[in-house]
């Protein structure tokens, strides 16, 4: 069962569709988007309406930063996105007729809000295996999983893991290229900030990207 994992994508709705038409996923293979769908790129609307749409095979989208950031600015009134990159998003959403306000849940689509709750099947604060744990961009292995600090899982580090651990294949810090160090795989490769979106294959080690227009 062939596990695809993709990093961050941040609004570029089309180099996430090239990516995923160049993976040509089957029903049995996985793919794990590892968070921040949205801010920064023109189409944060689009990219979420995509995994929403999507059934080509499993798929896991995991609660980044980014997304934490869109739950509280519609349910706890925050202006917090905006410095974040949220302007293009609330805009994506506007072009798709939603009006998007602040503190206001019912401005956006139900499954989107949904989305960014996390309260859909294929969405997770992390995903464990044997070998792996995904995350956006933390775990502290002094923790146990279900111990973990929310703020550690979207926005922290690694901290604690020692071999014979499992591996945490983490997005949220953009690297050149997908880095491979003891313990962790980083698979951001600066989608939202002029670089591209990268995939790995857990099970062979092939790595596909695609650049960011613009």
């Amino acid at each position: 069962m062939p596990v695809y994992v993709i990093g961050d994508v941040h609004g570029h709705l089309d180099p996430l569709r090239r990516l995923v038409d160049r993976i040509a996923p089957q029903s049995g293979d996985v793919l794990v988007q590892l968070g921040d769908c949205i801010n920064r790129g023109p189409n944060s609307y689009g990219v979420v309406d995509y995994w929403l749409g999507f059934s080509a095979c499993t798929r896991y989208v995991l609660a980044g930063n980014h997304e934490e950031l869109m739950y509280d600015y519609l349910a706890e009134n925050s202006p917090s996105i905006f410095g974040y990159g949220g302007k293009p998003t609330i805009a994506s959403y506007r072009r798709a007729g939603w009006t998007c306000q602040r503190g206001d849940i019912s401005s956006i689509p139900p499954d989107h809000y949904a989305f960014y709750l996390g309260a859909l099947p294929w969405t997770r604060a992390m995903l464990l295996t044997s070998k792996y744990i995904f995350v956006h961009a933390g775990f502290d292995f002094a923790l146990d999983a279900r111990s973990q600090n929310p703020q550690t899982i979207r926005w922290g580090r690694v901290t604690g893991w020692e071999p014979g651990m499992p591996t945490v294949v983490r997005g949220h810090t953009p690297h050149p290229r997908i880095k491979k160090e003891p313990g962790i795989i980083h698979v951001d490769t600066g989608c939202g900030m002029g670089g591209t979106l990268s995939c790995l294959c857990l099970e062979t080690g092939e790595v596909l990207a695609e650049a960011v227009e613009g």
